[in-house]
Parts: C-alpha cells; structure tokens; sequence
C-alpha cells in the first residue's frame, strides 16, 4: 500500500507501529501476586536474565531498509538515524542561500523603515547585513545596526537570522531641502533629486515605469524627508498627474509639490479641483499648468512672453525686467528675506520655474562698507537664501548656483547713500 507524499522540507511521516502479541514463555502462578514491572505473561527470572528476552517488540517501520546490513543492522541503524536527523537539518533551511538573502533584506528594510532609518541602505553577504548610505547623527547610525540585527529573530545559522551586521553608515547632515522630481522627456520619464529609502525610491520607480515605460531613474537614498509614508504617497500621486499632462514636471521641495506644464483644459480643471483639498501631514500644492502653446505673461514686464521651452535671452529680459522695478530687500545685516520681498520673488519664480532647462545663476552684491570678507560671506548668504525660497517654489534645484561677490563688482558709485543702495543688489544671469 503506499504511503502519502510529504511535502517539500518536511519530515516523512512515521509508519504505525505494528505489535505481534506473543506467546506467553512461563505459566504465572494463579495464587501470586502479579508484578506490576512485568508485561503480561513475562517471568521475573527469564526478565533479569543477561539474554534478549523473546518476546517480540513493537517494530518502526523505516522508509529504507536495514536488513541488509551483515553486522546484524546497528550500523545500518545508527546511519539511518544519522540522515533523519540531517534531512530535519536540511529541511528547516529548505531554501536556497540566495532566498535566504533576499528574505533576510526584505526584513530587514522593514524594520530599519519602522525604526525610522528607513534611509540606509541594505546589501547582503550571506546571513551578514552591510548597512550603507548617510545617517544624520552617530544615534541614528547605532539605530540603525540594532534594528538590523533583530530585524528577522535570533541570529545564527541555525535560526535563519541575521548573524552579523557590517554598518558602513556614515555620518552628515540630512538634506535640506529635501527635493524630488519627475520630469517628462519624449517618451520616457526622468526621476531625480532624492528618496527616503531604497523601499520608496524602487516603489516610485516602478509606479513610472507602469505609467511611462521608460524610466530614468538619477534618484538617491538620503535623510531629511518629511513622514516617509505620506512623502512616498503624494509623490506617486504626482507621477499619475504628470501622466494627464501634454509635457511638463513634478517637483517636491520638502511639503511643497509644484505641478507644471501643459494640459488640455480638462486635464488642467481636474487638476485645480483636486489640489484645492487640502493634503495630509502640511504637504500644500502649487500648480503652474497652462494650455498647450500658451505663453505666459511676465507681471509689469512689457513684450515679454514665456512658452514652455522659452529661449535664453527671453529669459534674461524677463529676470531683468522685473528686477528693474522691483528690489529684493533683506533684513539690516542678515541673510533674511523681508517679508516685503515676498510678491517679488513670486514672480521671479514663476519665470524661473519656465526657464529651468538653463542654468541660473543667482549673485549677491552689497556696498563697500564694512569689513570686506563679512561683505563676501554676506552676499552669499543672501543668494543662498534667494535659492532656497526659489525652490521652494518648484525651481529644480540643480539649474539654480548661488554666487557672492560682496563690494567687487558696484553698480554705481559708493560715494552717496543713493549709490550705496544700488549696488546692494541681487541679479540673476542665465546661461544657456
């Protein structure tokens, strides 16, 4: 009769056991009293004789056969034991080492995510954990080496868990700010800036790849996200707006997603009403879609219009001709924006947001008072600040270089008060 299969990595259920009842060897005296250590039908003297008792025992039946043995089937016995024992062995780590990998970094991303590292990145050597990428503090760094090693149970070979954790994490500030992108090009889609974990930055991948079919993916894993799982959230919300687009981007700056390009009037108004609800976790909206083949009108700057893929020199005489109006004003001695600054720098971004195929550069400039290296580090700073606010508005950071040239290059004589107030300035170049 056979038997029914076990499954993969499973023991082979024992047979039943099987007993043959024997014939008694010793008549029991009616009259005394019965031994309670003696089977039934057993005589005391035949039991503590130095002989194997006759008595037939319960017999395994094994899936192999031993009786082929010569020495009488001890040997053979003790081998078959000895492969029961390494098939339980082999069959609590059925899988290959490179499904032991691949569980081992799954759990692993998993628990550096809950810890709040979710940042680092997971390479795999075996049962050993190689922890990478930047971490904001020596805490986090520790965090992070803790979390991976309970990250799948006791370690060791036998559990299946981590046996050992390589942290290669290295320490630095986390990025500020915090940019992501999607940019339609042709047919295909490019993703740059950064992730907060390999987990987000393959996800938001793959949701491209499913919307776009090309996807070039510049992204990195670093720290310095908002909440990861509402960033991730909205960010692949975004690329399934880019998708109603004609041409165009989306562009994360910390909690400010900036939608621009072009869309059919529909797509546009779909668009309004969605971003008109407020999102979760502070995360706002700012859109910038217009008609395909609209031009954009620059505010009090006359003969000037912007289409999407304007040309450089229309640019500049839009930076200029709103520059020339207006004045971006800083707090006395400090790098911070006056509130008043604030329409201005509005404007200017909107012209930006439509030039960023080119390189600006953004220079800071003040009067030749005071001591001349503060000057320096001062009008960077002002730049700096300048850049900031500009991608905060959607600007992709990396078109945008701030420069500081302090008292070296005066617009006007420094003699007056009226001179002294022009040459401190901020001026923005493109370069094609």
């Amino acid at each position: 009769m056979s038997e029914p299969s076990s499954s993969p990595g499973e023991r082979a259920p024992l047979a039943a056991v099987e007993v043959t009842p024997a014939e008694p060897t010793a008549a029991v005296t009616p009259d005394a009293p019965a031994d309670p250590n003696l089977f039934p039908g057993e005589d005391a003297a035949v039991v503590a004789a130095p002989v194997r008792s006759t008595r037939p025992r319960p017999r395994l039946a094994l899936p192999f056969d031993v009786s082929a043995d010569p020495r009488g089937g001890f040997g053979a016995s003790v081998g078959a034991w000895l492969v029961i024992a390494v098939l339980t062995l082999v069959g609590a780590h059925s899988c290959a080492p490179a499904q032991v990998e691949a569980r081992l970094k799954r759990q692993v991303e998993v628990a550096l995510r809950d810890a709040g590292v979710g940042y680092v990145t997971v390479g795999m050597r075996g049962q050993t954990v190689v922890l990478g990428g930047v971490a904001p503090s020596a805490d986090a760094k520790s965090t992070a080496g803790a979390a991976a090693l309970r990250a799948a149970g006791p370690g060791g070979a036998w559990s299946g868990g981590v046996t050992r954790v390589e942290n290669q994490i290295v320490i630095g500030a986390p990025v500020s700010p915090y940019t992501w992108s999607a940019t339609r090009d042709g047919t295909a889609v490019r993703l740059k800036g950064h992730a907060p974990s390999p987990t987000a930055r393959a996800a938001l991948a793959a949701r491209a790849k499913a919307l776009f079919g090309t996807v070039i993916d510049e992204t990195a894993v670093a720290p310095g996200a908002p909440p990861e799982q509402a960033w991730q959230a909205v960010a692949s919300d975004a690329l399934g707006r880019l998708a109603s687009l004609k041409s165009g981007a989306v562009r994360l700056s910390d909690r400010r997603l900036t939608i621009l390009g072009e869309a059919d009037p529909a797509a546009a108004a779909e668009l309004r009403t969605f971003y008109a609800q407020p999102m979760a976790e502070g995360f706002s909206a700012l859109l910038d879609v217009t008609a395909p083949g609209q031009a954009l009108d620059v505010p009090g700057v006359s003969g000037v219009k912007l289409t999407a893929n304007a040309a450089a020199d229309t640019c500049q005489k839009a930076f200029a001709g709103l520059l020339s109006r207006n004045v971006i004003n800083f707090d006395t001695g400090s790098a911070e924006v006056s509130a008043s600054s604030q329409q201005i720098l509005d404007d200017l971004g909107r012209v930006a947001r439509r030039c960023d195929q080119y390189s600006i550069e953004i220079a800071g400039h003040t009067d030749d008072r005071g001591d001349r290296a503060a000057n320096m580090k001062l009008s960077r700073a002002r730049a700096e600040a300048v850049v900031r606010y500009l991608v905060g508005l959607g600007v992709a950071p990396e078109r945008l270089e701030a420069a500081g040239f302090g008292p070296d290059r005066p617009r006007a004589s420094n003699a007056s008060a009226a001179g002294q107030a022009q040459n401190r300035r901020i001026e923005f170049t493109v370069k094609s």
